[in-house]
């Protein structure tokens, strides 16, 4: 599915949440029609990146455009198949300010929380339902959830969920980092094909993946981060994307979509600093339909 987008950064001091990465669904289906039969995919959109702090007003306001902090979610991808439709859910929208993440779609990864305002309490991270990882990578449904924000009056976001693991918790001192996604079955990992993000080139574990550092899919968006922090916050490995950072005046930094070739990944959160405000969180990627026959 198409994976949620990164929250927008509140003014003066805020980070937000990254967002989550689209659902991961792998399995075989019979087919037994004429093979001119019409199967409708349709591919999943990433959620737009979130904009404008939670006080400022569009200019285009009376048109009917409204300011957007959080992110929006990713929308599923679906395959049409005679013997039955099969759909991936967009991830969850990341949480802006002393927001909660939003909820994946069943089982589509959730979006990180964002980080505090004011005197604001501890908020969660949007939920998933996914599978126990590691699992088989040839067949599953896999989405996590995005991570909490244990303290309403920190800097930062935390990160959205991702295919194998949740979106890392936001600390007093640090950004939260995105879910790790996961590796296409080796049925699909064309090596001439652009698809999927660069991941690992040590196999995490014995359950079929490769070394080739390609071909991954499905990772949560970083977290954004006040005006003290000078760093990116990377998502999740398999598309997600950075989550932004604050600098120096005229240095605003909004969330980074890093996934280009249809990972599915979550966009990352924004960031702030003192004197322009809230930088906009990153969209979230495209899904992904592959089907070998």
């Amino acid at each position: 599915g198409g994976g949620g987008g990164g929250a927008a950064a509140e003014y003066p001091d805020w980070g937000a949440g990254g967002g989550g990465a689209g659902c991961y669904i792998t399995g075989t289906t019979p087919i037994s029609t004429p093979t001119a039969t019409p199967m409708a995919i349709t591919i999943g959109r990433g959620g737009r990146g979130g904009w404008g702090p939670s006080w400022w007003v569009s200019p285009f306001a009376s048109l009917g455009e409204q300011s957007s902090q959080s992110g929006g979610d990713g929308t599923p991808s679906i395959a049409a198949f005679p013997s039955g439709t099969i759909t991936a859910p967009g991830g969850g929208a990341g949480g802006c300010s002393s927001s909660v993440g939003a909820d994946g779609g069943c089982n589509g990864a959730g979006g990180g929380s964002g980080g505090g305002a004011g005197s604001a309490g501890p908020t969660a991270g949007g939920q998933a339902t996914g599978s126990n990882f590691p699992g088989t990578i040839g067949a599953g449904t896999f989405g996590y959830d995005g991570g909490d924000h244990p303290d309403g009056h920190n800097n930062y976001g935390s990160g959205g969920g991702g295919a194998s693991e949740i979106g890392s918790t936001a600390t007093p001192t640090a950004v939260g980092t995105g879910g790790d996604g996961i590796q296409l079955p080796a049925t699909f990992r064309d090596p001439a094909a652009i698809y999927g993000a660069p991941g690992p080139t040590t196999a995490p574990t014995p359950n079929g993946f490769s070394t080739t550092g390609k071909h991954w899919v499905a990772g949560g968006g970083g977290g954004g981060q006040g005006p003290s922090s000078s760093f990116d916050a990377p998502g999740g490995v398999g598309g997600g994307g950075y989550g932004g950072y604050g600098g120096a005046p005229g240095n605003a930094r909004g969330g980074i979509a890093r996934d280009t070739c249809g990972a599915g990944g979550g966009g990352g959160g924004g960031n702030t600093q003192p004197t322009n405000g809230g930088g906009g969180g990153g969209t979230g990627g495209t899904g992904l339909v592959l089907i070998a026959y």
